[in-house]
């Protein structure tokens, strides 16, 4: 049913306009902060009003909790991005006139699409048709509470009079749009030149054109300057803050038809401006953030003590005397037996003497025949069936396992001097993994969430109480109002 640029949003709850009057001094009080700067109640009210108005893009929220904050989030962010716009001087940037060329069509062509939407006034008796022949669509979504009510949150259900009246609004405003679209496309069609040309045309060489919008290759070099990213192609122009070839063909046709003379002209080429300007300077900024990311110690101890799961086995450090195998190159497989034997018995005969008093330096003294090691460690898996793991595992410092064992070309007698348990793994040897799963889940949040990272870099956050008090003043409003 829905089709085209028209999205398929629900209801957003109208709390804002709805909403008693609070004090004076309540819409002061800060809901937001973060770094150099604020967002109060007031400020929020108002853009939570203009986020949940009928509009052309309805968005949707399922609670007051839910629309104030996605409020206040957009108006810490934006004014995050304004100001590094100004830091980055984007507007001082040659490229930033021809950017205004296309964000003068974006406004007329926005400005064209609002006035055609809002036109249509759908009557009582087109409604109660598509409720008869649309069932399905005669309820919105969020009618079902169930959940947000377990959470404890304010809930609201928007009308089915005001919901259906907005769906058959879509529907009828939407063979409008698609006609003022065939006609864009037919009269100012957007003319984009070869790849040969792109890559070796002249400064003057018109690459992309649509009626008054002549867009010269010194002109997209320039463009592709202001924005921080290449631009080779049509394509890579259209992707600046999420334009389209359609949008430059309506916005010459709006021009045409007069729309930059008309009264909200002046406030669409305002938002506009901001949006470009946002959306340049927040790809600058991740940029930045994915470029020169290096997590603080703090953070390094932070993630070690609560996220780290990394472990460091069981470690033995020990000495050894090695009873050599000694087996002649061509001896027989008896012969090889019996050395192996040998050396084992004399290994056995060293843990006796041991065990009746004999040092290992004595012992070392009494044989120079056999090798000696010292500062070997190892690690240790108690469920493992070989030798070593099995006596090494319960001995303490100091103790000699009690047979030998057989390892490094002979049988050992071996003595603990530190037996370390499984823990886990000390941070002067996890910082490096460390260091990088924090790498990892930043470029992983910047590519999913560019906006809750750039938030928490400039450390926003919500005071949920003022929150909670916002939304059950507006639940009263509603309530007294008799609205749903």
């Amino acid at each position: 049913m829905r089709r085209g640029w028209i999205h398929t949003l629900v209801w957003a709850v109208l709390l804002a306009a709805s909403a008693r009057p609070a004090p004076a001094d309540a819409s002061e009080q800060v809901l937001a902060v973060y770094k150099d700067g604020k967002v109060t109640v007031s400020q929020v009210k108002a853009q939570a009003a203009d986020m949940a108005r009928v509009a052309r893009n309805l968005q949707t929220f399922a609670t007051a909790e839910d629309l104030y904050r996605a409020a206040a989030r957009r108006l810490a962010l934006k004014s995050i991005l304004l100001s590094k716009a100004a830091e980055y001087g984007i507007e001082q940037t040659p490229g930033w006139n021809t950017a205004l060329k296309l964000i003068e069509c974006s406004a007329l062509a926005e400005l064209m699409l609002d006035t055609t939407w809002s036109s249509v006034q759908p009557s009582q008796v087109d409604i109660d048709k598509f409720a008869a022949e649309n069932p399905e669509l005669a309820h919105p979504p969020t009618s079902s509470k169930g959940a947000a009510q377990q959470a404890g949150k304010t809930v609201f259900t928007p009308s089915d009079k005001d919901w259906l009246a907005w769906m058959v609004r879509s529907d009828q405003a939407l063979p409008l749009i698609n006609k003022l679209m065939a006609e864009a496309k037919s009269r100012l069609p957007a003319k984009c030149a070869e790849l040969d040309e792109w890559r070796n045309g002249s400064d003057d060489t018109v690459l992309l054109g649509c009626g008054s919008i002549q867009l010269t290759r010194k002109d997209i070099q320039s463009l592709s300057e202001t924005t921080g990213m290449p631009i080779e192609s049509c394509s890579q122009v259209y992707l600046i803050n999420n334009s389209s070839e359609e949008i430059l063909s309506l916005g010459e046709l709006a021009r045409e038809k007069g729309y930059g003379s008309k009264a909200g002209f002046a406030e669409s080429l305002r938002a506009q401006r901001e949006a470009w300007l946002t959306w340049i300077a927040k790809k600058r900024l991740t940029d930045e953030m994915l470029a020169y990311y290096s997590p603080t110690e703090d953070e390094i101890k932070d993630y070690w003590q609560k996220s780290y799961k990394g472990v460091q086995e069981q470690l033995v450090k020990f000495e050894a005397i090695v009873c050599p195998v000694v087996v002649p190159p061509d001896a027989s497989a008896e012969e090889q037996a019996a050395a192996r034997k040998m050396a084992q018995a004399a290994a056995a005969d060293v843990i006796d003497k041991i065990k009746r008093g004999a040092s290992f330096e004595s012992i070392r003294a009494q044989h120079p025949e056999y090798r000696y090691m010292s500062d070997c460690q190892a690690t240790i898996d108690p469920y493992m069936t070989r030798q070593f793991d099995q006596q090494m595992a319960v001995l303490g410092a100091g103790d000699i396992a009690s047979e030998p064992i057989e390892d490094y070309g002979g049988f050992c007698v071996m003595k603990v001097v530190e037996n370390t348990p499984r823990q886990k793994m000390p941070l002067q040897y996890a910082r490096g993994a460390i260091v990088e799963d924090l790498k990892f889940a930043h470029r992983t949040q910047m590519m999913s969430d560019p906006d809750g990272a750039i938030l928490d870099k400039y450390g926003f956050s919500i005071r949920t109480d003022v929150l909670a008090a916002v939304a059950q003043s507006a639940q009263a409003g509603a309530a007294g109002d008799g609205s749903p």
